[in-house]
């Protein structure tokens, strides 16, 4: 069952600049590297493709080079945009020095009470030569804007932005969720049902990788690409090999993002 519409929580963008030519939206499932292997095989990786999907991204406006020569003041990195939009480019910025670009979120967001946001890089997305630099922020009573930052891993190299690349991923999250858990060490032993159910994915695998191996060896002799069918059970369907389903409210193969209009 889903929430009833009494009890959805809510973020709202206020624009705060300019906000010409960024885009604010769900994030996508694919990412270009993916698109580039062979078989699909990241795309039939359910952690990956959900962890892809889960938040929103914001889209920088003009694509720029950034180049760092390695001293602390913010004076050592330029940033260029290579694009022709120069005025579209005045959100991102070397304000903080020592090699980190900033980018100006073009709003103040606010979200239901109780709920702050992960400010991070988007998921499995990544820059030659620079990392994202997270954050969390109370954005259910913060009237602060915030910037996104990346910092520039080496001296004297360029680092560069496509226009439409996204920049950072936007996750509401609960405040106090990390702190409601009890931790603890266990033993499989002390579970008797999870360990069989351990044993039985255990030995799935095995067949599996045997069958791969038999399709790779028929593929070496006609030629062809190995194919291999989907098994019936498995984490992308939620199922045990004993036939066991996980239910609806456990398993998830999307998320459905409203769209900011």
């Amino acid at each position: 069952m889903g929430r009833a519409m009494s009890d959805r929580l809510f973020i709202k963008a206020y624009e705060t600049n300019p906000s010409e030519g960024y885009a604010l939206e769900p994030a996508p499932t694919a990412r270009d590297w993916m698109e580039r292997l062979p078989r699909n095989i990241p795309k039939r990786c359910l952690p990956l493709t959900m962890a892809n999907r889960a938040g929103w991204v914001v889209r920088t406006p003009v694509g720029f080079k950034a180049t760092w020569g390695g001293k602390t003041e913010s004076a050592s990195l330029k940033i260029e945009v290579t694009d022709g939009e120069e005025r579209l480019g005045a959100g991102i910025t070397n304000s903080f020095g020592s090699g980190i670009i900033s980018f100006v979120i073009p709003w103040l967001f606010r979200t239901s009470p109780g709920i702050g946001m992960l400010v991070r890089g988007p998921t499995n997305f990544s820059v030659d030569g620079a990392t994202p630099l997270d954050g969390f922020v109370e954005t259910d009573w913060s009237p602060y804007t915030f910037t996104m930052n990346w910092r520039v891993l080496r001296r004297n190299k360029p680092v560069f932005f496509k226009k439409g690349d996204p920049f950072v991923m936007l996750t509401p999250f609960p405040t106090d969720l990390l702190e409601r858990f009890d931790v603890q060490f266990a033993s499989l032993e002390s579970d008797p049902e999870l360990k069989a159910q351990r044993e039985e994915v255990r030995m799935m695998r095995i067949n599996s990788k045997e069958k791969w191996r038999q399709a790779q060896i028929e593929a070496a002799k006609t030629g062809d690409e190995a194919k291999t069918s989907e098994p019936e059970f498995g984490y992308l369907k939620g199922k045990l090999p004993s036939g066991y389903t996980a239910p609806p409210e456990s398993h998830r193969t999307n998320f459905k993002l409203d769209r900011f209009d």
